[in-house]
């Protein structure tokens, strides 16, 4: 991995996952509990320790893979029972990931806000509308399970008011990594729909809010791997490999 995108997972990390999973409160707010995970049949949602894959053997024969994820997110804020503000956001992801001869995985990629927060009956402002990720999993016969880390949010400081927060972690605090898996339709293609829920612990001050996030998920193989250069200097495979 590029040296600059490894930097960012510095002391700060915590900090921007804090705010960044923040609601009403811009930084440190309370984190989700997955109290009610329902994934869809080609989707499901599994808990990972935090880390970034070492890949191994000869680089130049690592698969260059690339993935997009559409997510539709809900939150609903609750005080003493009573329901209080709902917001929606869209978002649209990108990313790109190498996979060595184990299956070890390791990536890059970033996440735009596309609509929202649409927020009634009280209009909220603050909302994260960029964030740079850094990616790490697996690959065996069946899936591919990726692990998305929040290395940068935009601006800053800023939160979350809907639920995509429910990709990166299970919300515990302080909060665990989460994976999606997302299983094989073919040897180079991979493809989920995935329905995620959780209601908030309330650990920072939001305790029972609700969260929701839908996601479609693609990956494909781009049929390169990194012995493949040179890659236009745009694209993420070209940080990915070096």
């Amino acid at each position: 991995m590029n040296n600059k995108y490894a930097s960012r997972r510095s002391s700060m990390h915590i900090l921007l996952f804090l705010v960044f999973m923040g609601g009403f409160a811009l930084a440190c707010d309370a984190l989700t509990v997955p109290s009610s995970v329902t994934p869809t049949p080609t989707g499901q949602i599994n808990a990972v320790e935090a880390g970034t894959a070492t890949l191994t053997g000869d680089k130049k024969h690592w698969q260059v893979w690339k993935g997009t994820m559409v997510s539709q997110t809900s939150r609903k804020f609750m005080s003493n029972g009573n329901l209080v503000n709902t917001c929606q956001t869209k978002w649209n992801t990108l990313f790109a990931f190498v996979i060595d001869a184990v299956g070890d995985i390791s990536g890059i990629g970033s996440a735009d806000l596309t609509e929202g927060p649409t927020c009634s009956p009280h209009p909220v402002s603050g909302n994260t509308t960029h964030m740079v990720l850094s990616i790490d999993g697996r690959k065996d016969q069946t899936a591919v399970y990726l692990s998305f880390k929040v290395a940068q949010i935009e601006p800053y400081p800023s939160g979350d008011f809907g639920g995509y927060s429910l990709i990166n972690t299970n919300g515990a605090c302080p909060p665990t990594m989460q994976s999606l898996t997302i299983p094989l339709t073919s040897s180079t293609t991979a493809q989920a729909q995935l329905d995620l829920n959780a209601t908030m612990t309330g650990c920072a001050g939001s305790k029972d809010d609700q969260m929701s996030n839908q996601s479609q998920v693609n990956l494909e193989y781009t049929g390169k791997k990194c012995s493949d250069n040179p890659f236009d200097p745009s694209d993420p495979a070209a940080t990915i490999c070096e």
